[in-house]
């Protein structure tokens, strides 16, 4: 059953076959409840493989270790323990900044090149990803995540950046909530090395 869990998750519309990222709520500490993505990559489906990736508490902190179960995953990272169950789309941790029990929203990703993206109106940016099933158009209603090659994911990808990655070739992670979809996730394009800030940005924060 877990090895067909995972192939839904994994290799659904051009998923690449090593890689899955998940939405969730955790604690951090003071008791407060935070948004979090979860980004894994795997290096087999078979429960007990290795299993590494990023967890998010506001900035991106490294899973020390994990692998895969019959149930999804489970790993440690910032002195908390998580335990992801796929079948039941649950979140369970515990650890220094508490314990939780939270739904497991899983994303869905698909390849294709970014062909156009619309300028940002008062609901966000649509853009639109040529595939080989057609064109694919997604809301982008949020700052989205942007997945490194190496090195920390970049927590928010300011919207009026989005034209660096137009014309690329990459794999973009989305939720649907009713009969849209939202842009929540972007993997950077192979040959870049997006900076998580330009510099005149930085030169802002100096002044």
């Amino acid at each position: 059953m877990l090895p067909l869990l995972l192939s839904l998750i994994l290799f659904q519309a051009d998923a690449p076959p090593a890689r899955a990222a998940f939405e969730s709520v955790i604690n951090v500490k003071g008791g407060k409840e935070i948004g979090t993505t979860i980004l894994l990559e795997l290096s087999s489906p078979a429960p007990g493989s290795p299993i590494k990736g990023w967890i998010q508490k506001h900035d991106f902190f490294s899973i020390d270790s994990g692998h895969v179960t019959e149930e999804g995953f489970t790993f440690q990272a910032a002195g908390n323990t998580y335990q992801l169950n796929t079948h039941t789309k649950r979140l369970v941790y515990s650890g220094a900044d508490g314990s939780g029990d939270k739904r497991l929203n899983p994303m869905e990703a698909i390849a294709g090149r970014v062909y156009k993206i619309r300028e940002e109106t008062d609901e966000g940016r649509d853009l639109t990803l040529q595939t080989q099933h057609g064109d694919q158009t997604m809301l982008v209603d949020q700052e989205p995540v942007i997945w490194k090659h190496s090195g920390p994911p970049i927590p928010k990808f300011h919207m009026d950046r989005l034209e660096e990655i137009l014309g690329k070739n990459t794999t973009v992670w989305r939720t649907r909530e009713g009969g849209t979809y939202t842009v929540e996730l972007i993997e950077e394009p192979e040959g870049m090395d997006i900076p998580a800030r330009l510099p005149k940005e930085k030169d802002k924060k100096k002044k």
